[in-house]
C-alpha cells in the first residue's frame, strides 16, 4: 500500500512547526492498516483527532492543565 500521508502534508495540515510530524508520519500507515482504517471519511477523522489531540502534531502525551491527572 503507498504511503497515505508525507511529513510534509502533515506540516501543512499543522500551519506550523510540527515536531512530531515524521513520527506520526511513520506510524500512521501501519496503524491505519492494522485497524483497517480505509475509508476517505475515516481516514479524515482520524487525522483530525491525531491533530486536535496532538495540539497539531506538537505533543506526543496527554495535557492535563495546571493539575496532576
Amino acid at each position: 500500500m503507498a504511503d497515505l500521508i508525507t511529513v510534509a502534508q502533515l506540516r501543512a495540515i499543522a500551519a506550523r512547526r510540527a515536531p512530531f510530524a515524521t513520527k506520526i508520519a511513520e506510524s500512521f500507515n501501519p496503524i491505519v492498516a492494522a485497524f483497517t482504517v480505509t475509508t476517505p471519511l475515516r481516514l479524515m477523522h482520524f487525522l483530525t483527532h491525531l491533530a486536535l489531540g496532538s495540539d497539531g502534531f506538537t505533543y506526543v502525551r496527554e495535557i492535563w492543565g495546571l493539575a496532576a491527572a
